[in-house]
């Protein structure tokens, strides 16, 4: 979960699921609501393996907001 600060989602932490997450590179974005309808963001972050933390700017765009 995430916070929003005027439109802005901020504090969002990404990282693999699993090992196996390593090896695909790219982090997809969703939006979704509790009742299980979810939006994929035309963007994608292509990543490689870091050693430590970093912060990164994304512009995220969706197709439409999930149906509550």
């Amino acid at each position: 979960m995430s916070k929003t600060l005027k439109g802005e989602y901020i504090h969002v932490i990404l990282g693999p699921v699993s090992v196996d997450d390593l090896e695909h590179g790219a982090i997809s974005f969703y939006l979704g609501t509790r009742n299980g309808d979810r939006v994929k963001a035309k963007e994608t972050w292509e990543w490689n393996t870091l050693s430590k933390p970093t912060n990164q700017v994304l512009d995220l765009t969706f197709p439409r907001l999930p149906e509550s």
